[in-house]
């Protein structure tokens, strides 16, 4: 290997980061990747690592998925995830993504509930939605997920009716119950 410095290549000691305590290594300006070495985002006020091309990953930089008309990065085998691409859970016959352990959120990856005797995900702040994770109602008198825009369902969060004038949730279709939202009777004569 090259001699970065000393006559020691990076891993046996060469040019080190020049920021109190890092013992990383020199990948330009002396300095690591995490304290601003090396090359830069080309967009400007990104202070993100060049990914390939100039740019982060998130302004076109490095490999994208090569599935037609995907602009998303590549995550490995040509493909983004949610085109195939990355690791895939462990489980027979599961396509989802795998997290941490080779297994997907619902076969167990990823991070758990730090509820005691709680199997499921942690959705934020580090537990499932039923102990608390998750973002929350934004109205200061209620404890109820947040279904969009900060509010839950009965403070205006999530999704609403698209008839004229109309405030209520929509259940599907667009629509409110009253308007025709949502699961209808199939019976000929039900209205």
């Amino acid at each position: 290997k090259s001699d970065q410095g000393g006559g020691f290549c990076k891993k046996h000691g060469g040019k080190r980061c020049s920021a109190p305590s890092c013992e990383q290594g020199d990948v330009g300006g002396g300095l690591c990747i995490d304290h601003g070495g090396g090359k830069r985002c080309s967009d400007p006020g990104c202070e993100k690592g060049d990914a390939g091309g100039g740019f982060c990953a998130a302004h076109g930089g490095g490999k994208r998925c090569t599935y037609p008309g995907c602009e998303k990065c590549n995550s490995g085998g040509g493909f983004c995830i949610a085109h195939g691409g990355g690791k895939r859970c462990a489980m027979t016959n599961c396509t989802k993504s795998a997290k941490s352990g080779g297994l997907c959120k619902a076969h167990g990856g990823g991070r758990r509930c730090q509820h005691p005797g709680c199997p499921s995900s942690e959705e934020g702040g580090g537990f499932c939605v039923t102990h608390g994770g998750g973002k929350r109602c934004s109205d200061p008198s209620c404890d109820k997920r947040d279904q969009g825009g900060g509010y839950c369902g009965a403070h205006g969060g999530g999704k609403r009716c698209t008839d004229p004038g109309c405030k209520k949730g929509d259940v599907g279709g667009g629509k409110c119950v009253i308007h025709g939202g949502g699961k209808r009777c199939t019976h000929p004569s039900c209205t």
